[in-house]
């Protein structure tokens, strides 16, 4: 029977979710807009964290804006967690201190803001406030850049299929380097799609995917295919932010989906249980 999590051992506040709060609670501090920052890009799915030591605090709020301009005269929308709950995450490690950085949860540290589809490509700026109870927002240090990419990477050329000596089907294509809008593109691989049926549109959902790779090339065993069957291969880009022509929500390489789970703590901090995977990964 799983453990039921030891409210003790973190002290956390999740505004849309669950909440484990340590009877002892002390404020934050030190906060700053962390991430994104430094230009990085992002899609249209953005994870904001804010940098922070301590604990949540009962009746403190946190603001986030965003401007087109780094003089913040051009505000294009505000976050805020007075108005609005949903989306923010607060947490920190305590009670976990001694578990290695590859084992602690994600996001159980700082204060978290995800905002879906909110700002259209460009670059942004962005700050953050805090409020104390009913009080005004007031302005903390730091303002970060970022870059939002909403544009998929064009369409695969010249995609071919061949039969090797062994009787592997050999899919070939040529490289994309621009997107849809024919800027330069970063494309991190592709997803190799397969259909085993007729369709009127040939949607590029996740059951559909065949392989992911960052080669130009796959190739698929004899024994994979039904000789009988009539089979449909479709290829897609992926660029470094997940964005994928025909796909509504972008999804990097490798992660459909990424959930808040809370963790069974009880493990968390069981040595013996770090030992072991530790040793699995050969550390």
């Amino acid at each position: 029977m799983k453990r039921p999590v030891r409210t003790a051992a973190l002290h956390l506040l999740v505004l849309c979710g669950i909440a484990l709060v340590s009877p002892t609670v002390l404020a934050y501090g030190h906060e700053r807009a962390a991430s994104p920052a430094g230009g990085d890009t992002v899609s249209a799915n953005i994870d904001f964290y804010i940098e922070a030591d301590g604990e949540p605090e009962d009746g403190v709020h946190y603001q986030i804006e965003i401007a087109s301009d780094d003089e913040f005269e051009l505000i294009v929308t505000r976050f805020d967690s007075k108005k609005s709950s949903a989306g923010w995450v607060f947490g920190n490690l305590q009670g976990v201190e001694d578990v290695p950085d590859k084992y602690r949860p994600v996001r159980y540290e700082g204060i978290h803001y995800r905002a879906r589809g909110r700002l259209k490509n460009g670059v942004y700026f962005w700050r953050v406030s805090r409020s104390r109870g009913d009080g005004a927002f007031e302005l903390l240090d730091g303002i970060a850049e970022f870059r939002v990419d909403t544009v998929p990477p064009g369409p695969v050329d010249s995609l071919l299929l061949d039969i090797d000596e062994t009787g592997a089907l050999e899919l070939s294509w040529d490289p994309v380097f621009y997107d849809e809008q024919d800027g330069d593109e970063r494309v991190a691989g592709y997803r190799v799609y397969r259909y085993t049926r007729l369709l009127k549109r040939y949607p590029v959902m996740t059951r559909y995917i065949l392989r992911v790779t960052e080669d130009t090339k796959t190739f698929i065993p004899q024994e994979t295919e039904d000789s009988a069957s009539i089979v449909f291969y479709r290829v897609r880009a992926v660029d470094d932010v997940g964005n994928e022509e025909g796909r509504r929500r972008p999804s990097r390489l490798g992660e459909f989906e990424v959930k808040f789970n809370p963790p069974d703590l009880e493990q968390m901090v069981d040595q013996n249980w770090l030992r072991k995977q530790a040793e699995e990964d050969g550390l």
